[in-house]
């Protein structure tokens, strides 16, 4: 009876030693060694004759998506599979981590254009092809704040129809802002309807953060209505 027994728990130590090898921690290193050999264009090439459609995220202190951007993807692409490159981070352990994280950030951009632009070549995204959310908040973005970068906010509101936030401190620009947020979207490709709310920025009660709601409209093909 003793020799069963004996099999028994070698086989268990076995199985569990196996396990234990399965779910070994891989380094960030080794996690992004095969970057260095390949390319964002190779792997694009592969998916697409395979009939992949999906984009690579990189990750450091907040998820990013190269070339595409979250908000471009949350309102064109959201139905595409976004995977994650393993090892990306804000804090490179050595300057071969760096080197690597360098990379991955090329790779996906390479990457995520090009699938970006064979998607709108088969009509699979949901904005007209050229459609470019993360360009349009930067340009925007850069206008409201100023010379000073001071002067005003920009955020996005997640819902059915895309919502825009502008706090101004100085309510004596808000014609000429409401202007040019209308004529930034048609400029960078988008042509759905988009609400725009204007908000004074006021003094705050510190700490704290304090804003009254002044205006709001939508644009239409770089035209403001209401």
């Amino acid at each position: 009876m003793k020799l069963p027994i004996l099999v028994l728990l070698i086989l268990l130590t076995c199985t569990v030693a196996t396990a234990c090898e399965a779910v070994a921690e891989i380094s960030p290193i080794e996690q992004l060694k095969w970057l260095e050999s390949t390319s964002g264009a190779q792997s694009f090439q592969t998916d697409r004759d395979a009939g992949i459609l999906r984009f690579y995220v990189t990750f450091g202190y907040a998820r990013k998506i190269p070339g595409i951007g979250n908000v471009t993807h949350s309102r064109c692409y959201q139905g595409i599979k976004l995977i994650a490159i393993g090892g990306t981070t804000d804090t490179p352990m050595s300057e071969k981590h760096s080197r690597l994280i360098d990379l991955a950030d090329s790779f996906a951009r390479e990457y995520n254009l090009l699938m970006k632009q064979y998607i709108d070549s088969i009509g699979v995204g949901t904005c007209p092809p050229g459609a470019d959310w993360e360009g349009m908040l930067a340009s925007l973005t850069e206008f409201v704040w100023g010379s000073t970068q001071l002067e005003g906010m920009v955020g996005v509101v997640r819902s059915e129809m895309p919502r825009i936030m502008i706090d101004l401190k100085d309510l004596k620009r808000k014609d000429n802002v409401s202007s040019v947020a209308c004529k930034t979207l048609q400029n960078y490709g988008i042509r759905e309807p988009v609400i725009i709310e204007i908000y004074e920025w006021l003094p705050p009660p510190p700490p704290g953060y304090n804003s009254r709601k002044i205006d709001e409209f939508r644009c239409i093909q770089g035209h403001i209505t209401r």
